[in-house]
């Protein structure tokens, strides 16, 4: 038996570790979106911003994530679209 209960779990449970690690990694994306959408829902209309007029339309669907600073160097642009949705 190991002394240290971390070591004891990593040796016996190393491949299960990680495959945990891997679910979790995945699924932060969606997790983010799942909080920028209501983010999103209240903060535009208290802005002002989405309708230009009465007839204006807004897209459906339309998944654009914002680019933090530090990674709008690497990819040239501070919006990253992922769905441009339906007119």
């Amino acid at each position: 038996m190991e002394p240290k209960l971390f070591k004891y779990i990593w040796r016996y449970s190393r491949s299960e570790q990680l495959v945990v690690l891997g679910l979790v990694l995945a699924s932060l994306p969606f997790y983010y979106l799942s909080l920028d959408l209501p983010r999103l829902i209240v903060n535009r209309p208290i802005r002002g911003e989405g309708f230009e007029g009465p007839e204006a339309t807004q897209r459906f669907l339309d998944f654009t994530l914002a680019v933090p600073g530090f990674l709008q160097d690497l990819l040239g642009t501070g919006q990253w679209v992922l769905f441009e949705g339906f007119a």
